[in-house]
């Protein structure tokens, strides 16, 4: 995937997340499955998520100096997610600084509005990236460490549809409950 796809897929993965909460009652958004988070959460997470890459992008010689170049050979986007996965199986969590606190439906809006305001300022400063650039500047995963700035952007496409996923599975188990 070139600069540019990388950049249509990012801000159309989130779109349809943000669609996805916009269509979700109230009593959905707040709701929880036992210990699992809401929808409210779930989009919370991703907010403190990409906030940090929103932020640094902006700092391309602090990125090089700091991070480094890759030393390695690219990973390929299915390896990336069973890598991840893998870390999620052997119970790789979030880290303090990105777990949600709880969200009342009256925050909603403002963070729907908040997370594509993220994305839109990575977008900016992606333009400012060379594929070259994309491909050998490094960034820090918590679970999946040193990945490329690529490499970070294809998994924050996957990890928007992860925990829209997962809000679905825990909106349904609360429904099966229901019944």
């Amino acid at each position: 995937m070139n600069r540019t796809e990388v950049i249509i897929n990012l801000k159309e993965v989130h779109q349809v997340f943000v669609g996805y909460i916009n269509t979700l009652s109230e009593a959905s958004f707040v709701a929880r499955f036992g210990e699992k988070w809401s929808a409210g959460q779930q989009l919370m997470h991703l907010i403190k998520s990409i906030a940090p890459l929103a932020q640094v992008l902006g700092a391309k010689s602090f990125i090089a100096s700091t991070f480094g170049i890759i030393d390695r050979p690219a990973i390929e986007y299915t390896e990336l997610i069973k890598k991840y996965k893998l870390a999620l199986q052997e119970g790789g969590k979030a880290p303090s600084q990105f777990l949600p606190d709880e969200i009342s439906f009256a925050q909603k809006a403002s963070l729907l509005e908040k997370l594509m305001e993220h994305v839109e300022t990575i977008i900016e400063h992606l333009k400012k990236y060379s594929d070259e650039e994309l491909d050998s500047l490094v960034l820090v995963h918590p679970l999946l460490g040193k990945l490329t700035i690529r490499e970070m952007l294809q998994f924050m496409t996957y990890h928007v549809g992860h925990h829209q996923n997962l809000t679905i599975e825990y909106l349904e188990q609360i429904k099966r409950i229901q019944k």
